[in-house]
């Protein structure tokens, strides 16, 4: 068996063949495993809702933002505007994908 190549070995006792894995033999035939997600019952729409209602994420987003700004339009320097847009989409795209996770852990698709 060892060396075989993973070909099927014939059982002797005439049974089914088996891989060198002592699976049964797939005699060519390719089986994928289908990995479910657990399901949480919740439709898209539903489980949208709930993601957009967790309102300590908003206004963590928006404190971030407006103290950027805050802090830029205190230094008055065209720089410091830049800076404040950076990391307002910087703060925009955490929020994003936070909130696409959190959906996507919700629905049910």
């Amino acid at each position: 068996m060892a060396g075989d190549g993973g070909r099927p070995s014939e059982d002797r006792s005439g049974g089914e063949q088996r891989d060198r894995r002592g699976g049964p033999a797939s005699r060519g035939l390719i089986t994928p495993r289908v990995r479910r997600p657990a399901v949480t019952g919740q439709p898209a729409r539903a489980a949208l809702r709930a993601a957009l209602s967790d309102w300590r994420r908003h206004a963590v987003a928006v404190a971030l933002v407006a103290g950027a700004f805050a802090v830029a339009e205190l230094l008055a320097a065209p720089t410091a505007r830049y800076g404040a847009y950076l990391v307002a989409f910087a703060v925009w795209m955490a929020w994003f994908v936070l909130t696409a996770v959190e959906w996507l852990r919700r629905a049910d698709f």
